[in-house]
């Protein structure tokens, strides 16, 4: 049986996650991983966020048909793989899409706790507001 909320809905069954991350971080090197619930309007109900330590493009597009294999047994999910670099300058820019769907309250996985150096921007709300 699944676990239901009190609304009625179906909730998360966190063992299916569980079972999800190992099959990723098998295949491809994995700094972070998000876990994302998805809205009404998404095509997805959880959308998972990886955080690659690989920075080279072409070795991606070579594990990438490789991790649509394991996501394709788990309908329910999506996937979106970046590089940790690039999700870094993202987060320096003040990427409205990486600040609110990569936060710690979301990470269902990190490889190393030690370093754990995150390129969250300095608070400035001028340049945030600009660009919105």
């Amino acid at each position: 049986m699944e676990p239901v909320s009190h609304t009625g809905k179906k909730k998360l069954d966190i063992h299916i996650v569980n079972e999800i991350v190992p099959k990723l971080t098998d295949v491809v090197e994995v700094d972070r991983i998000f876990l994302n619930k998805g809205l009404q309007h998404h095509s997805f109900k959880y959308r998972l966020i990886l955080i690659t330590k690989i920075g080279v493009r072409r070795i991606m597009d070579r594990i990438w048909p490789v991790i649509h294999d394991i996501m394709a047994q788990y309908p329910d999910f999506t996937c979106k793989v970046f590089t940790l670099g690039y999700a870094n300058e993202q987060l320096q820019q003040a990427n409205l899409f990486f600040l609110n769907h990569c936060h710690a309250d979301k990470l269902v996985y990190i490889s190393d706790k030690k370093d754990c150096t995150w390129a969250y921007p300095e608070q400035n709300i001028q340049a945030v507001c600009e660009k919105a």
